[in-house]
């Protein structure tokens, strides 16, 4: 999804997802939500919402079909790199690195932040080993972090079923953020929309 116009709003260091332009595809690493580091010698070093890379500039070179991006750690030392190939007219292919720049590890996790405009009835498709998740944001829907359930369908205590891999009409009253946590056999998503197909 992007935005009309020419103008994209670049958001601070550190800022707070919402602050920032919801369009585009974003990076996040090396976390997705706010934390604090408990892995000594980075005890204490607090990583910001949607982590550092979405908020701070890369460096890109093009070459041919290829367009590498990359860019530098602030709170911890590292180079994450992307490369994005064209592989034939609807293929679209991204390769990602993380350098450790450090004799240290520190922990990591990475996920891409597509953002989608999405028509009501599309459906969200997902392994079939991805069923359990866990809340990370309590809303009107989801109340407590932390809190299991079982996807497509999730049923909160109160007795109502959510079917999280079909887009309702939007109503702006209701959001989700939540992690898998099975070991997935197969790696992919796939957004169906039955309008455009």
């Amino acid at each position: 999804y992007q935005l009309p116009g020419n103008n994209f709003r670049k958001a601070a260091y550190g800022a707070r997802y919402l602050q920032g332009e919801f369009a585009g595809f974003d990076e996040m690493f090396p976390t997705i939500s706010e934390c604090c580091c408990d892995i000594h010698p980075w005890v204490g070093t607090l990583m910001p919402d949607h982590g550092e890379v979405w908020s701070i500039p890369w460096h890109f070179e093009v070459k041919e079909l290829v367009i590498r991006l990359w860019t530098h750690g602030i709170r911890f030392p590292y180079v994450l790199s992307k490369e994005v190939s064209f592989e034939g007219p609807r293929t679209v292919l991204h390769r990602y690195r993380a350098e450790n720049l450090s004799p240290c590890a520190f922990p990591a996790m990475w996920a891409a932040h597509p953002l989608f405009n999405m028509s009501p009835g599309s459906r969200i498709i997902l392994p079939e080993t991805a069923r359990t998740i866990m809340n990370t944001v309590p809303g009107p829907a989801f109340e407590v972090y932390g809190q299991r359930y079982s996807f497509p369908i999730a049923t909160t205590p109160d007795g109502r079923a959510w079917d999280l891999s079909q887009i309702g009409p939007n109503e702006g009253k209701y959001y989700f953020k939540y992690f898998f946590t099975d070991e997935l056999e197969e790696g992919f998503a796939i957004i169906h929309d039955p309008e455009s197909r």
